[in-house]
């Protein structure tokens, strides 16, 4: 019984050293506001209504620059303002998905993946979360970090016109992600691992798509374990190479541009 009141107070401890950092503005223990946030015990009515003891009203803000519209779909996601601003967000998401990827790891490729398994590899999920986050930068032609969108963008942003080859190579390679393996089914048709990770993805994931959904329950566990290999190692390593090849550029002056448009 003892001991809870230490951790109490261990925790009251940690809290006081590392206050919540709100928006960017350091906030005391007793300082909890983000607009106008406080505590609101059993006892006070609040808009008239009697809250339950622990329970909290939070008002917040709301930017106008930025409206708040919670039924946006990925139809009408915002764009970046300039191509500046785009190749920024791809580089900064990129930083995101590192420390996505760092909770959830991965297997190296071994043995594991055997032709005649059944059972799905030990990783599947870790892959599986990977992928779904990746689909925004090789699947998702209409995300505003697809990756030709965002070489259009590098090109646009070029200080020195005669570069754009170098851009394009990165053209090329992006055209070739997870193409080493196909898988042939029905009628011999060749399928990749960017269309069975869609499938995977799509079919029962992230949507309800019948028929990918029905194309996922024949194929056999190896075909979704080796294009979820193949699938996110080729794609981390391309767009980790890419945020490098654009940060640099952008150190050394042969990328520019503001984040602002107009």
């Amino acid at each position: 019984m003892g001991g809870g009141g230490q951790h109490a107070a261990a925790s009251r401890s940690r809290h006081q050293r590392n206050p919540p950092q709100l928006c960017g503005n350091r906030r005391t223990p007793s300082d909890h506001r983000f607009g106008t946030a406080e505590p609101v015990r059993g006892d006070q009515p609040v808009d008239g209504v009697r809250r339950q003891p622990g329970r909290m009203r939070v008002d917040y803000p709301l930017d106008r620059r930025h409206p708040h519209n919670f039924t946006t779909s990925v139809r009408h996601v915002s764009s970046p303002p300039t191509d500046f601003a785009r190749i920024e967000l791809f580089c900064e998401l990129v930083d995101e998905y590192d420390d996505l990827a760092d909770a959830f790891p991965m297997a190296e490729p071994s043995l594991q993946l055997v032709p005649f398994s059944h059972a799905p590899a030990p990783d599947r999920w870790a892959r599986v979360v990977r992928a779904m986050a990746l689909r925004k930068f090789a699947i998702g032609k209409r995300d505003e970090v697809y990756v030709p969108k965002v070489l259009d963008s590098a090109t646009n942003c070029l200080t020195d016109p005669t570069l754009a080859a170098n851009v394009d190579s990165y053209r090329d390679g992006f055209r070739g992600l997870g193409l080493a393996i196909r898988t042939v089914e029905g009628e011999g048709v060749e399928t990749t691992a960017p269309e069975i990770i869609e499938d995977l993805i799509y079919g029962g994931l992230l949507h309800g798509d019948y028929d990918r959904h029905e194309r996922m329950k024949v194929r056999p566990n190896m075909t979704h374990d080796l294009s979820l290999w193949q699938f996110t190692g080729d794609v981390e390593h391309f767009i980790r190479e890419l945020r490098g090849t654009i940060r640099r550029s952008i150190e050394q002056g042969i990328l520019t541009g503001s984040r602002i448009a107009g």
